[in-house]
Parts: structure tokens; sequence; C-alpha cells
């Protein structure tokens, strides 16, 4: 088999022209970039990642789909509805409801209930 470089010429000039471009290579123009303000080295203060603002703030509150499942799995209880005595036939005269009125037939069987 043959030795196959690592890198490509292409690939190989990139990476040289990266690493020469690389302040510490450099000594004599690092002098010259501290020189002009634009250039100097900034402090970077690194921020802390542990946890993402966003999931901070679910944490807060609860979680809205849980929230409905909750009230789906437990809904409010109602007081019972109250027992209305509803319609008493028997207490309604029959010149307010003529339909209530008994048939012809009917009639004459419960005036003449020995037969």
């Amino acid at each position: 088999a043959k030795n196959k470089p690592l890198l490509t010429a292409y690939e190989q000039d990139l990476l040289v022209t990266w690493l020469a471009s690389l302040p510490y290579n450099r000594p004599q123009e690092q002098a010259a970039i501290k020189s002009i303000p634009d250039f100097q080295k900034q402090i970077v203060t690194p921020t802390n990642f542990t946890q993402p603002q966003h999931q901070r703030s679910l944490t807060n509150q609860s979680n809205r789909l849980r929230r409905l499942l909750e009230r789906a799995k437990n809904p409010p209880q109602l007081p019972p509805p109250p027992v209305t005595p509803g319609l008493r036939f028997e207490k309604l005269t029959p010149e307010e409801f003529p339909l209530l009125q008994l048939p012809f037939e009917e009639k004459k069987i419960a005036a003449n209930p020995s037969e």
C-alpha cells in the first residue's frame, strides 16, 4: 500500500498559513499590534453555561400541559343538583289540564268496579 499523506497539498498550505498567522509565532509583529489600540487584547470572562436561561424560567413555572392533565384527572367537585319534586299528576285538576281526563270507557270501568 502506498503511503498516502494525511493532508492534501491544499490542506498543508492552509495549515501552514494558519499557523504562521498566529501571534505567538511572530514576536516582532506582536509588538506592532500592541501599539494599535484597536488590536489590544481584551479581557474575556467566561460565562457559566451550567443551566440555560430558558430552562430556569420553565422550572419556576409549572408545566401548562401537566396542569391541564391534572385538572382533567381531578375535576372540581360540584355540589349535587337540587332535587325538584316534578309534576304531581294527582294534584292537577282536570280543569287546568283537560288532556288528563280519562277516556269515556275508562271512566265507566272506574265507576263500576264490580263488573
